[in-house]
């Protein structure tokens, strides 16, 4: 039991000597990094000095009393230098403050060197040549030169007592070459120097430049997104961050792809693949349709240029997004505009060459039917009768929806609670959603200024949306209806879960007589966004196959048109 206790004892002192090394380790390791590369440098010269002077005192042939007078010069060295070092480590003190009073104190202690080791037969007389070099090449051609008169007259005040009329060649020779060497470092320091300030000047420049591009870059109406050539973002500017309610902590450093999935799906990589393989110099994607993260679909004009180092290597690429949806928005209804123009005018003309021989068609049947039971016709003459007025009616109907459609029939405009038009439609609607399994949301935002309209024409655009939902849900589902305030107009929104528009009829839908159903005119939506049009209002209509319809119209209140 004995034998294990001073195992236990000494234990733990091992990891707590290993502990202490480690950290004055680290505290020197520390403290060489905070010198600087400068420091570290004239701190590496001085120790080689301090060394290879002491091995000289110990190697050279020198009387006991000079050899100790040199050895206590350079502990004293030693020591200096130490509490040099200590004061800019301690107090911060840099060597730009110092470096006079270093100078001096330096040239001091090799003067005094020189005279302890015999003069002009001194060999540390060399100290002279490394001190004028340092302050030539740190601080230019004027200290280089007075560095080397100084120290040419200390070594000469050192050389005097009992100089030999011969020795004043050597004496000259050295100072010629400590001249010499000063003048020669001061301008090879100048000329660096210069190189250093036209360097600094330039990389100001650039960041200058740099900072005039990014604010320019930032203040663009357009997106701007740069790629790295691992396709990561490295660049996203406020443009997109405002637009699309991403933040570029969000996007930055991630790929682009894996960033918004919906871009791969609708084969955005492709054109990708294109801008980073070099294929041209910008190319241009128009009128790409993305669905955001955040803000539902857009429209995009998209421009990527390759950028390209000294080699032509593409190490990136710039993006540039213009968002179009606006512009496309307003061109569609531009374009759906000038054509329901066009063919109301038409539709007019044709309701109105229509209405009198059908008007004569239907009158001479409902004479003929009574004749017919007067007469007591077959069965079968009265049932053709009645198919022929049963169309006639029909081809009336429809002709009664071509003058609806072509604003032949006036109304008369009114201040109009959007409310409570929804609200009597949905009455109207109500039992035959529920008899269909149809469950009705409401969300009819309070207090909604008033739209100057017609109250039954708007009804009879809420009711179409209405029917067309309900028909898009055979087997039930959710039908929402809406109402909110946006900006200065107010917003009515129709969505069902039904089973949605295909892409290729969905810049139909509007058209006249375009229709999916197998009893359809086609004149619904048409007549509807007439009525809407007609209010200064729009029409928008969004949807997904499988997922369901939203229809939003769009009505400015009153005293905003």
């Amino acid at each position: 039991m004995s034998g294990v206790r001073p195992v236990t004892g000494e234990a733990p002192a091992a990891p707590a000597l290993a502990a202490a090394g480690r950290s004055i380790r680290q505290r020197a390791t520390e403290a060489w990094e905070r010198l600087g590369p400068t420091l570290r440098v004239f701190a590496f010269l001085r120790v080689l000095v301090i060394v290879g002077s002491l091995l000289w005192v110990l190697l050279a042939p020198l009387p006991a009393a000079t050899r100790q007078s040199v050895a206590l010069l350079l502990l004293a060295f030693a020591a200096y230098s130490a509490s040099l070092y200590a004061l800019v480590l301690l107090r911060g003190l840099t060597m730009g403050a110092l470096n006079l009073w270093v100078f001096a104190l330096d040239l001091g202690f090799a003067t005094v060197l020189v005279h302890l080791t015999g003069g002009l037969e001194s060999n540390f007389y060399l100290a002279f040549y490394l001190l004028t070099a340092l302050q030539a090449f740190y601080y230019g051609l004027q200290r280089g030169i007075g560095a080397s008169a100084l120290s040419f007259l200390l070594y000469v005040a050192v050389s005097w007592p009992g100089l030999a009329p011969e020795a004043w060649s050597a004496l000259a020779l050295r100072g010629a070459f400590l001249g010499l060497l000063g003048v020669s470092l001061g301008l090879l320091s100048e000329r660096e120097r210069q190189r250093r300030r036209e360097m600094v000047q330039l990389n100001r420049d650039l960041m200058e430049q740099r900072e005039r591009i990014r604010e320019i870059v930032e203040t663009m109406q357009d997106g701007v997104i740069v790629l790295g050539r691992d396709r990561r973002v490295t660049h996203w500017n406020r443009a997109l961050e405002e637009r699309y309610a991403v933040k570029r902590e969000e996007i930055l450093g991630r790929d682009l792809l894996e960033a918004f999935p919906a871009l791969r799906e609708e084969g955005f990589a492709a054109f990708l693949d294109q801008v980073f393989g070099g294929q041209a110099a910008t190319l241009t994607l128009e009128r790409f349709a993305h669905r955001t993260l955040r803000r539902g679909e857009v429209i995009l004009n998209v421009k990527g240029t390759a950028m390209r180092d000294l080699r032509g290597e593409v190490q990136g690429t710039l993006i540039t997004v213009e968002d179009v949806t606006e512009r496309v928005g307003l061109e569609k209804a531009m374009q759906q505009a000038e054509k329901m123009a066009a063919i109301g005018t038409l539709s007019a003309g044709l309701a109105h060459e229509i209405n009198n021989p059908i008007g004569v068609i239907a009158s001479r049947v409902e004479c003929m039917l009574l004749e017919a039971e007067e007469q007591s016709l077959s069965e079968t003459v009265r049932g053709d009768l009645q198919v022929i007025a049963k169309h006639a009616d029909r081809v009336a109907r429809i002709t009664q929806g071509l003058l609806s459609f072509s604003r032949a029939q006036a109304w008369r405009l009114t201040p109009v609670d959007v409310n409570t038009v929804v609200e009597e439609a949905l009455v109207l609607m109500e039992k035959q959603l529920a008899r269909e399994k149809v469950t009705l949301e409401q969300d009819l935002a309070p207090g909604l200024p008033a739209v100057l309209g017609s109250a039954n024409h708007l009804q009879q655009v809420i009711l179409n949306l209405l029917t067309n939902a309900r028909e898009a849900m055979p087997e039930g589902g959710r039908l929402r209806v809406a109402t909110r305030r946006g900006g200065r107009a107010v917003e009515v929104e129709v969505t069902d879960t039904g089973k949605g528009i295909p892409p290729e009829h969905l810049l139909k839908v509007f058209d006249p007589f375009f229709t999916t159903k197998e009893k359809g005119t086609g004149l619904g939506l048409a007549i509807s966004y007439g009525i809407v049009r007609d209010h200064s209002g729009s029409l928008a209509v969004r949807s997904h196959e499988g997922e369901g319809t939203t229809f939003l119209i769009t009505l400015p209140a009153a005293g905003e048109r």
